[in-house]
């Protein structure tokens, strides 16, 4: 059977009342990440700019979008702001063997469809299951060959964790859920050219809008391939020519890649992290950043291309500079969101000291792994390896440090007593509706 089948059979398959605890357990994580960055990115600047397209462009209102005063609109465009919104600060979760950030589309486009078609948060969470699954089994396949050549896999690949999510609650057949793959992977793209800006963020955006127009087409029988994956046309042949893709379908439905899913402790790009780790431990052996001669980062070859941006001047292009982020952490000892506002980006201290961070490829060097050196004017030079960053599976960070970071989000625009309803319907699901929490979480 064919990649595009066999993962469009486990999509249809799955029972929402026969998921491992485990499984469920991350599944609700990553909903009380998803919402909590989702709040706070609806008070970014492009949140306005996006809901005023989306008002021009109408539609029913099928689904509540996040912090958006009650506001609802189509199930597509409303998983459209939600996804944009929840990846807007970088501070959502990734899968870093895949490269990808399945949460912010995935689980927008699964409570956009099922707030819209009133189905229960089981079959909700169990949506997000099969899409996130979907779209990191390709990304394990394709992800980093995307990322070499300036494809964000995010803004591709989550086409079909959108679509899969929303195809299962639209209850599609295997062949439509086929179909859907094909119809998503005609759509896809996205360049890492605008990284920095409001175009990255849409990435997910723009995907869950197409992976929910993707199984709607589907299911009043658009029609598409059925072999989007495998063909001699299709994803693994046009990004990942080369690549063993049977990687996709290892132990499909016995091993789940969400159990893989990396929070992030730092709100900016989750390849500078691992050094952020090693500057934290680093930190504690210097008076002050003014000691530092330079700060050298060896690290993954492409992360000295993907953030290499020494002249980051505003905070968003902070999140992608390495020299900003390791600048910051060591002056701030932290790397939140206040560390990357355009004020904070024109401090003349933190330019200065942005200058004086160096990055080394090191051929072989896994891309959640590093060794940072930090050389002092009295002579000294101290050393640390990284070899398990903060929030990953094998260092995980504690539920009550994730919901603290929920709080904390939540409290851009939410009162006290909203933020805990809204924790204790988190706490609580799959036992509480859709409509529930999405309503809350709109004010």
């Amino acid at each position: 059977m064919s990649a595009t089948r066999q993962l469009a059979r486990f999509a249809t398959t799955l029972r929402s009342d026969k998921l491992p605890t485990q499984v469920a357990e991350m599944a609700r994580r990553c909903l009380l990440d998803w919402l909590g960055v989702a709040i706070a990115g609806s008070r970014q600047p492009l949140a306005p700019l996006l809901l005023q397209t989306f008002k021009q462009m109408g539609g029913n209102a099928q689904a509540t979008v996040v912090g958006a005063g009650g506001l609802r609109t189509s199930a597509a465009q409303a998983a459209a702001c939600n996804a944009t919104f929840a990846h807007a600060i970088d501070y959502d979760d990734v899968h870093m063997p895949s490269g990808v950030h399945a949460t912010a589309p995935v689980w927008a486009a699964a409570m956009a469809v099922a707030q819209w078609k009133e189905a229960s948060a089981c079959e909700a969470t169990a949506a997000f299951v099969a899409g996130y699954e979907v779209m990191v089994r390709i990304g394990n396949v394709a992800g980093f060959a995307m990322i070499q050549r300036h494809f964000h896999p995010t803004g591709t690949l989550a086409y079909f964790g959108a679509a899969v999510a929303a195809g299962r609650l639209l209850g599609l057949s295997e062949q439509q859920m086929a179909t859907a793959i094909g119809i998503a992977g005609g759509q896809a793209g996205g360049l890492t050219q605008v990284r920095g800006s409001m175009s990255k963020p849409f990435f997910a955006g723009h995907a869950a809008h197409g992976g929910v127009l993707s199984a709607l087409l589907a299911s009043n029988g658009f029609e598409s391939v059925g072999d989007m994956l495998e063909g001699a046309e299709g994803v693994f042949a046009t990004y990942a020519e080369g690549i063993d893709d049977s990687i996709a379908m290892q132990e499909l439905g016995e091993h789940y890649e969400l159990l893989n899913n990396r929070f992030k402790v730092y709100a900016a790009c989750a390849v500078t992290h691992p050094v952020l780790d090693g500057l934290m431990q680093l930190r504690r052996e210097i008076d002050d950043a003014s000691q530092v001669q330079e700060i050298i980062a060896y690290v993954h070859p492409y992360a000295t291309e993907y953030v290499n941006r020494p002249q980051a001047r505003t905070g968003l292009a902070g999140k992608f500079s390495m020299q900003y982020c390791a600048a910051v952490v060591l002056l701030d000892g932290q790397a939140q969101e206040v560390q990357f506002t355009d004020k904070r980006a024109e401090d003349p201290t933190l330019q200065a000291l942005c200058e004086r961070v160096k990055m080394v490829g090191v051929p072989g060097m896994a891309m959640d792994r590093c060794e940072v050196q930090v050389k002092l004017v009295d002579g000294r030079t101290l050393h640390c390896a990284v070899s398990e960053v903060l929030g990953s599976p094998t260092r995980p960070i504690p539920l009550d440090d994730l919901e603290l970071k929920f709080r904390s989000l939540a409290s851009v625009t939410c009162d006290e007593a909203t933020i805990n309803a809204l924790m204790n319907s988190l706490r609580t699901w799959p036992n509480v509706g859709v409509d529930e929490l999405l309503s809350l979480a709109s004010r």
